[in-house]
């Protein structure tokens, strides 16, 4: 609710009457008072004098009850509010059980008093019985002879939020926009709103920063209802919305909160992983990582998700799995969970185990791991994938004269299962099939720089070599220098000790 502070002294006006009768005659059958009972019983707990023009009054009748056994000889009053004046005038006699009197209620503004929504209390109190108190609440507006012409409207006068599954995930929740549009031809000031339910859920409804309103402007204001985890049942309630201008308006709110049946299930891509035979160690090698999708095939966002990995009894290796910033998945959705082995530096055997996924909805999931740590180096089983070189043809140029020089590096690439323990180099000075004029052998920790001549010019070889791991590369690298004219058109036949031998054409002209 808006509040407007005021920055004007306002006086408050409280007219007491108290008539206080007391019987001089000694009745012993009488009824004692009461004093820890509530004696007096009011038809309203609440007084809104709604919209008050400054320098204008409005007044409220209130009917007064004595609920008691005994007779009420004596009635104060005590009035406070944050503006205007609140004047409370009666005539009071002694008021016997069961009977009433009428109070009246005036709030009177001020011409200069602020404009806004004031709220204070009003407090009866009996000669016997406890004091009953009314809240009191006002919005001063503007005094203006021009008459208000058009009407504060909404979209739509009721929601319904339709049915919902039990719970606090987002299909538990449904959000509604009304739009509320001033059609008058003045400027709303206020805007106030008010939420009654019942039965289960909850509703929410937002100004969402909201301080005036010309004429023709809209507002949106989202209505968001939540089922909870409740049990199922229906939810009623009312928005009311009270502009500064014209009538509240009420928007009736429903929904259904249904029981939170799950239908369909959480799946992954693959129930077992093999992950093959991979060297002792812990370089890359002895390394396999293998991507488990999982997909939430159900109606219900997944909440939560743990993961717990078991293995065989002396078993190698070790394995691992993350979750990587899992916090919710929604139905349809999808995640990507790596699960990697290294073999280690242990002794070569197998690997077995387990890997079990527990969502919050649904049944756990295993996924059975399996793997074999071989001899360092040493790959069993069918050779997968190829070496291949980042270049088939090398054309080191034309050159005008002898002397000058260039160089090219020749990248090779183990993309195979295996490691490559030693690459053979061969140079031949003609790119047809013949006797090479240089071959040389890299194994183990190994280099060469070795200088080949061509027709018109040389040829510098050179490689450093280490046993090449698989997704591991090596470099070759050629340094042409010029000589006498002609043209060259040899090759370089790259053989590995895994694979088919590989072929780089070599060209060059010297003018």
């Amino acid at each position: 609710m808006k509040m407007f502070k005021s920055k004007l002294i306002i006086s408050v006006l409280v007219v007491l009457f108290t008539i206080s009768i007391t019987s001089c005659d000694k009745d012993d059958d009488a009824t004692p008072p009461v004093v820890n009972e509530v004696s007096i019983k009011l038809d309203k707990s609440s007084v809104d004098f709604e919209k008050v023009k400054q320098g204008d009054s409005k007044e409220v009748i209130l009917k007064l009850t004595n609920s008691s056994k005994a007779t009420i000889n004596s009635l104060s009053s005590k009035v406070t509010i944050s503006g205007g004046a609140i004047g409370v005038s009666f005539k009071f006699s002694p008021l016997a059980p069961g009977k009433s009197i009428n109070i009246p209620v005036k709030f009177t503004s001020a011409k200069t008093t602020k404009l806004g929504i004031y709220q204070g209390k009003l407090i009866l109190t009996p000669s016997n019985g406890k004091p009953v108190e009314v809240s009191l609440s006002v919005n001063v507006v503007k005094a203006d002879d021009k008459p208000v012409e058009g009407k504060v409207v909404v979209d739509k006068n009721a929601i319904n939020f339709g049915s919902l599954p039990k719970g606090t995930g987002t299909e538990s929740m449904k959000e509604v926009i009304v739009k509320l549009t001033n059609n008058t031809n003045k400027t709303l000031e206020g805007l106030t709103q008010k939420l009654s339910t019942s039965g289960v859920g909850s509703v929410k409804a937002t100004l969402v920063n909201f301080s005036s309103l010309a004429p023709g402007k809209s507002i949106n204001i989202p209505v968001k209802f939540t089922s909870g985890d409740t049990d199922p049942g229906s939810f009623k309630g009312t928005l009311t919305l009270t502009p500064s201008i014209g009538e509240p308006i009420i928007v009736n709110l429903s929904a259904m909160v249904i029981a939170a049946n799950v239908t369909g299930s959480i799946v992954v891509d693959k129930n077992s992983i093999d992950f093959g035979s991979l060297p002792k160690g812990t370089g890359t090698a002895s390394m396999k990582e293998v991507i488990v999708k999982l997909t939430n095939n159900t109606n219900k966002t997944l909440e939560g998700l743990t993961h717990k990995l078991s293995t065989s009894p002396g078993v190698v290796g070790s394995v691992e799995a993350t979750l990587v910033n899992f916090s919710s998945l929604a139905p349809g959705k999808s995640i990507n969970i790596p699960v990697k082995f290294t073999s280690g530096n242990t002794d070569p055997g197998s690997f077995k185990g387990t890997l079990t996924l527990t969502p919050s909805i649904g049944n756990p999931i295993e996924i059975k791991l399996s793997a074999t740590v071989t001899d360092s180096g040493t790959v069993t089983g069918p050779t997968t994938g190829k070496v291949v070189v980042d270049k088939q043809s090398v054309n080191f140029g034309s050159f005008s004269k002898p002397g000058l020089a260039k160089k090219v590096t020749i990248k090779l690439t183990n993309n195979t299962n295996k490691t490559i323990n030693s690459i053979k180099l061969d140079f031949f000075t003609s790119s047809t099939n013949g006797s090479s004029s240089s071959s040389i052998t890299l194994s183990g920790n190994s280099s060469t720089s070795r200088t080949h001549l061509t027709n018109n010019g040389s040829i510098k070889l050179g490689s450093k070599f280490s046993p090449l791991a698989p997704g591991k590369d090596v470099f070759i690298t050629l340094d042409f220098t010029s000589g006498n004219s002609g043209n060259f058109n040899g090759k370089l036949t790259i053989t590995p000790s895994i694979g088919a031998p590989i072929d780089v054409l070599l060209s060059s002209s010297v003018k």
